[in-house]
């Protein structure tokens, strides 16, 4: 089994576009300015399959840069929104044809530095595993479909372990 390197690379819009969406109000004109708030619209379109959505609270913490598996949620987009300017590593491969028995192709495991200014959110089917934060831990709130760890949740084996090296 051969070990896979992946070297995490800087967040940006154009880099993470195959995966979903950089969750920040960018260098434009906001599209409201009342002096005392500004506020871009639409940074992001969150696709829930028509069910009700929730917040959810996850805590990363530190472990090796390495693992064996991924996973992706066909039915419903996923947003990462940082709590602290952590910084962290997130995994991802691209959601393919979203069919049963599909693996991510280990050679389009791409890795970002989340820095913590800016959150994420993922396409459908965007194969994902867990953020590796650089510290002892990090606090994201995440916006997920209702009952997305019971009904949308499929994890699996990868072919060789894959590590991230900075």
């Amino acid at each position: 089994m051969h070990r896979k390197i992946v070297k995490p690379e800087i967040l940006t819009e154009e880099a993470f576009a195959p995966f979903g969406d950089v969750l920040h109000p960018g260098g434009e004109e906001p599209d409201q300015d009342l002096g005392i708030y500004r506020y871009w619209d639409k940074i992001a379109a969150l696709e829930f399959s028509g069910d009700p959505t929730e917040l959810g609270y996850l805590r990363v913490l530190r472990r090796p840069f390495e693992f064996e598996r991924m996973e992706r949620h066909r039915k419903a987009s996923q947003t990462f929104i940082p709590l602290s300017r952590s910084t962290c590593i997130f995994a991802l491969a691209p959601a393919g044809q979203l069919i049963d028995g599909e693996r991510p192709d280990p050679d389009s495991i791409r890795a970002f530095i989340l820095d913590g200014t800016r959150g994420v959110n993922l396409h459908v089917g965007t194969w994902h595993w867990s953020i590796f934060p650089v510290t002892e831990s990090a606090d994201y709130i995440m916006v997920v479909r209702r009952d997305t760890i019971v009904d949308d949740l499929e994890i699996v084996d990868l072919e060789a372990p894959v590590e991230l090296r900075l």
